[in-house]
């Protein structure tokens, strides 16, 4: 399992669920920072339907699949509720 973190360096939340990653999955995700690239952002708002900073997807390599997670707070409830131990499986 393999996180991707899209984000911008000046959002708080965005701040937060980089330093989750850092520091309780180290090498275990990819940053992606949303720069001048509207088409980009534009891009994962289409794909996902939320507007804001962070997007955290959940990449399975044993299945080839990406999941949106959500942003920090969803992100956050899953690690504090445990859920995401149940994806760890991946």
């Amino acid at each position: 399992m393999r996180f991707i973190l899209y984000y911008k360096s000046y959002c708080g939340h965005s701040q937060k669920s980089k330093t989750t990653l850092e520091t309780k999955y180290p090498d275990m995700f990819d940053l992606h920072e949303i720069t001048d690239d509207h088409q980009k952002h534009q891009s994962l708002i289409r794909e996902t339907g939320q507007k804001t900073v962070p997007y955290v997807f959940l990449k399975c390599e044993k299945h080839k699949n990406l999941t949106f997670i959500g942003g920090n707070s969803e992100f956050q409830e899953l690690i504090r509720s445990g859920h995401i131990d149940n994806l760890s499986e991946c």
